[in-house]
Parts: structure tokens; C-alpha cells; sequence
């Protein structure tokens, strides 16, 4: 009987997957060395090694089905590793996992069953056999429910996905062709012009203040006189806020109209309420560091 300790202590020393480790042992009748033997000829064993250095590339894997959708980023080191036939499937599989579980936290879906183990183990597996480290970096799901319009869009062949989640009054619109339109738009609009907030009430106070004492500085740097810093300070943000929230912005398709007049219009011309609930937007490796040598 192979203890689940030993296991632990296996995967510890090797950084295989814990089924690996288990039947690693179970071969070797509880030799502990014999199965770190064992793992490094199967390849398995090098994993650990590889754990510590930077997956910055990798696809960001997307599904939809009926109101639900998911997008999920899996790195990895190199662009060549990225276009492999068993990393794409391997993320396929996690995307549709996420979906299925409605699993918006990495850490999880890592621990649910998957084959023979959990996706940890696989991701493990794939560490070691395609030679390269990974990392399930996050994933998220939206359900958009009766009165939702969801459109998800992959650009660049996964470097970037936007997905984007639409409210409205009237269900019976839902396949309006004026609606999906919209959703899709907003969706190709959050990918060019990088929106972090829908509107400028979602900015918090401090990031706030913090941008206008930021432009206070500048205008006084500049030699500004002192009376008119408030008015280029109140101008400048309106640029923030032009970069920074989706309704401020310009349409992409229209740059006479901002997001918000764009929805409005529409409002009117289909006599329902629309509202952009909320938005993802990733982009592969986005703030993942270099590895620094100690």
C-alpha cells in the first residue's frame, strides 16, 4: 500500500504529477529512489526544473455556449511550444472545463479531475514532455442569463480576447440583429482602445485624485499660471477618461460619437434598455516579469 505521504514527498522531490508519482511508486514497490529513477527516464521528473522559468507566451482560449462563456489564458515559453497541437488541445480542454464548471479561479479548475488525475497533474505532464514550463494563468466565466447578450472575440490568433456582457429590458430582443451588432462592436472596441472601467463612476477615488495631482504637478511644471491649472487639470482628465472608460471613448466604427451616444441612439431605435454590464479583456502575458537570477 503506497501511502499518500510518500506521494507528497515524491512529487516534492520530482514535481511530477501526483498520479505519476503514485504509479511511479506502486512500479517501484515503494522504493522511494527507484521511483525518482523511474520519473527522470520517463521524462517526467525534469518538470520541476523547468518550474521556475517565465512563461510569457502561450494562447488565450475561448467557448461560448447558449448565454455562458468562458476565456482562459495558458502560457507557456515560446511561441513555438504555443502552436502545438497538444498545448491547443490541452487549453481547449481546460476552456471547455471552465465552462462546464463555471470555474473563474485558476487555482481551482488546477485541482479539478482531469484524465487520469487533476488538470494539475496533466499541466504537469505537458511541462514534461513538451519541455517547457507552463501555467494555467486565470480564466473567467460569465453567464449572461435570460436578459443577457454575450459576444467573445479572439484576436490575433489568442494573443488578445475581449469578452463583453450586455443587459437588456426586453428578452424577446435578445436576436435583435441591431443588439448583436452592438455586443460584437463593443467587443472589437475594448480590444482597440484597451477600456479598463465601463464608466467613470467605476474609477475609484484614490486612482482618482491620484491622476489629478498627477496633472496639477504637470501644469505647474510647465509654468502654468496658477488660476487656470484647475481648468487644464479638469481637461486633462477628460482625456483619462477618453482612454480609460469604454463610454467615453470614441467609437471605432463612428469617431464622431462616443460609446455612450452610440448606445443611447440605440436605446431609441430599439425601445429597450441597454445597459454594458461587464467586460474582460486579456492579453497574452500582460504583467508577467522576467525571471530575475539570484
Amino acid at each position: 500500500m503506497i501511502s499518500a505521504a510518500s506521494v507528497k514527498e515524491l512529487r516534492e522531490r520530482t514535481g511530477a504529477g501526483m498520479m505519476d508519482c503514485k504509479r511511479a511508486l506502486e512500479t517501484c514497490d515503494g522504493d522511494m529512489e527507484k521511483a525518482i529513477d523511474f520519473l527522470r527516464e520517463k521524462g517526467l521528473a525534469t518538470a520541476a526544473k523547468k518550474a521556475g522559468r517565465v512563461a510569457k507566451q502561450g494562447i488565450i482560449f475561448g467557448k461560448v455556449e447558449a448565454s455562458k462563456g468562458a476565456l482562459l489564458e495558458l502560457n507557456c515559453e515560446t511561441d513555438f511550444v504555443a502552436k502545438n497541437e497538444e498545448f491547443q488541445n490541452l487549453g481547449s480542454d481546460l476552456v471547455a472545463l471552465a465552462l462546464k464548471e463555471s470555474c473563474s479561479r485558476a487555482d481551482l479548475l488546477l485541482q479539478m479531475p482531469y484524465g487520469d488525475g487533476s488538470v494539475q497533474d496533466a499541466l504537469t505532464q505537458k511541462i514534461a514532455t513538451l519541455g517547457e514550463n507552463m501555467a494555467l494563468r486565470r480564466a473567467v466565466v460569465f453567464d449572461a442569463g435570460d436578459t443577457g447578450l454575450l459576444d467573445l472575440y479572439i484576436h490575433g490568433g489568442g494573443r488578445i480576447a475581449v469578452m463583453v456582457q450586455l443587459e437588456i429590458g426586453d428578452a424577446a430582443l435578445k436576436s435583435h440583429p441591431r443588439l448583436l451588432e452592438l455586443v460584437h462592436d463593443l467587443a472589437l472596441q475594448i480590444v482597440a482602445g484597451k477600456a479598463i472601467y465601463i464608466a467613470q463612476s467605476d474609477i475609484d477615488a484614490e486612482s482618482l485624485e491620484k491622476e489629478r495631482q498627477i496633472y496639477s504637478v504637470q501644469a505647474a511644471n510647465e509654468g502654468r499660471p496658477e488660476h487656470v491649472i484647475p481648468r487644464m487639470v479638469e481637461g486633462r482628465l477628460r482625456k483619462y477618461f477618453e482612454e480609460v472608460c469604454l463610454l467615453d471613448q470614441f467609437y471605432i466604427k463612428d469617431t464622431d460619437i462616443k460609446i455612450a451616444k452610440l448606445i443611447e441612439n440605440l436605446v431609441k431605435e430599439t425601445g429597450t434598455s441597454i445597459t454594458i454590464k461587464r467586460f474582460v479583456r486579456y492579453e497574452i502575458g500582460e504583467g508577467i516579469e522576467d525571471a530575475v537570477d539570484e
